[in-house]
């Protein structure tokens, strides 16, 4: 509902509510886990790395038409902790402008298409799929890292002169992030220490070396292969 005087009102932060919407295309959204294919694949997978589809965002409450036009949107990865930013915090406009920079491939910001002018307004990610999501999130061997939550946070923020102040927040549903394994690739069971045992490879000294000896790898697949990736 619109409203007149907004300077009658509780603070706008309070007066903002943003959800996001199902696909309108296959009703379906976030997923528990993710490899690629950010928020899911549709209508069907595509093999390539843009694979996915658009993130909308809709913004109701009670604001004036003056305050809805100066709603920008931005969306970014972050891990379902406490969140980096609160409502009523304040960026410089500047800074978001270099971090969504089309020369800044890797900007943890993906700044929104523009909104439409109903009631309640929508914001679109990604309506064009050109280009993958990205998220500087690097996981690791241990069970916390891998079970890590990371959630996709919707900001809506009032824009004045160089100053943007966030007035509304949305998380998806937390999800985690399955590393990539190239086909063929298997996953090795854990064996307990004490059952383990090494078998010593014999390798002939070099002149004026010391004796050295590879040791069996536990899984017990060749050591060396014949070619490398990483």
């Amino acid at each position: 509902m619109m409203l007149g005087d907004p300077f009658d009102m509780a603070p706008l932060r309070n007066r903002v509510f943003c959800t996001f919407m199902d696909c309108a295309t296959c009703g379906q959204f976030f997923r528990d886990a993710y490899t690629r294919c950010f928020p899911h694949c549709c209508p069907d997978h595509v093999p390539h790395s843009s694979c996915g589809t658009s993130v909308v965002m809709q913004v109701a409450g009670q604001y004036s038409a003056a305050e809805a036009h100066s709603f920008v949107a931005f969306g970014r990865f972050e891990t379902c902790s406490e969140p980096t930013f609160s409502l009523g915090h304040q960026l410089h406009l500047d800074d978001m402008q270099v971090s969504c920079s089309a020369t800044n491939s890797l900007a943890m910001w993906f700044p929104s298409d523009s909104p439409s002018d109903e009631n309640p307004r929508t914001f679109t990610f990604k309506e064009k799929q050109h280009t993958p999501w990205h998220y500087g999130w690097t996981s690791g061997a241990s069970a916390a890292l891998r079970n890590t939550q990371h959630g996709y946070l919707f900001h809506v923020m009032a824009e004045s002169p160089n100053v943007l102040q966030l007035v509304g927040i949305a998380q998806s549903p937390g999800f985690i992030i399955v590393p990539y394994k190239p086909l063929g690739h298997e996953a090795v069971d854990t064996v307990p220490p004490d059952s383990i045992s090494v078998d010593i490879i014999d390798v002939a000294p070099a002149s004026s070396a010391f004796d050295c000896h590879f040791v069996s790898c536990q899984c017990e697949k060749p050591m060396f292969g014949d070619n490398y990736i990483r």
